[in-house]
């Protein structure tokens, strides 16, 4: 067990503190820096663009058609996905208390009770 916990410890210490501060958050700072100044500056340049076309259009009262979908629709339902996802949560393995666990609120039991 001691090898192991030498093997964990050097992961998730050193090689960890190397891996973040030296690999990938200089090479997100670049990239981002990179696209930025190759777009544009997009991000800055059409905020105020992005904002009418996105959360000004929530509040604007629309009638969908046949099969569409009106943009409160649209983000009333990504947000209740979001709030479902991280709401139902499975386990790798069975566990004792399964049989009590109640997936998402809504009252089925789950596959593994």
């Amino acid at each position: 067990m001691g090898i192991f916990n030498s093997i964990v410890s050097f992961i998730s210490g050193p090689l960890n503190d190397f891996a973040w501060m030296y690999t990938f958050l200089p090479f997100a700072i670049l990239g981002g820096a990179f696209l930025t100044v190759r777009n544009g500056g997009i991000q800055f340049t059409r905020f105020g663009h992005a904002m009418k076309n996105t959360v000004g259009k929530i509040f604007q009262k629309q009638e969908a058609g046949e099969g569409a979908v009106t943009p409160r629709q649209a983000v009333t339902t990504a947000l209740s996905a979001t709030v479902g996802t991280a709401t139902s949560w499975v386990p790798l393995r069975p566990s004792p208390w399964a049989a009590t666990v109640r997936c998402s609120g809504c009252g089925w039991r789950p596959w593994w009770a």
